[in-house]
């Protein structure tokens, strides 16, 4: 899947110039959702898109989370009228290990969703195992 994102060195206007894509792609949670979750990138272009999603307002880094399989990570947040969203990432590879959804709307936040890469691989053609 190309993720349309530069794979060399970045300015700040292309990064800037991704952001609002990015942006847009969190509020409906689906490209940008889509593009973390299922792809293997090469880290260039992983790199790009993290730098990118840094760079949206309202985006915050929570230093101390944990995937619901107990993975310790890191995660960016960005939080929607009564929703709050995490991608997890490990500390050491900024690899994505997994998100948590919260629903904000009762006061208290509620967990509405998980999920926790256990596996990625490359296989030679569809439908064969790693």
């Amino acid at each position: 899947m190309r993720c349309g994102l530069p794979g060399r060195p970045f300015t700040l206007e292309t990064l800037s110039g991704v952001a609002p894509v990015l942006r847009r792609a969190l509020r409906g949670r689906c490209a940008g959702g889509c593009l973390i979750r299922e792809t293997i990138a090469p880290p260039s272009t992983a790199a790009a898109l993290y730098r990118a999603a840094a760079l949206i307002p309202g985006v915050t880094l929570i230093d101390h989370v944990t995937t619901v399989e107990g993975q310790p990570g890191i995660a960016i947040a960005w939080t929607s009228s009564q929703d709050r969203y995490e991608w997890i990432f490990d500390p050491a590879t900024l690899q994505y290990v997994g998100e948590r959804d919260y629903d904000l709307s009762t006061g208290q936040p509620v967990v509405t969703g998980n999920a926790a890469i256990l596996q990625r691989a490359f296989v030679g053609k569809a439908g064969q195992l790693p």
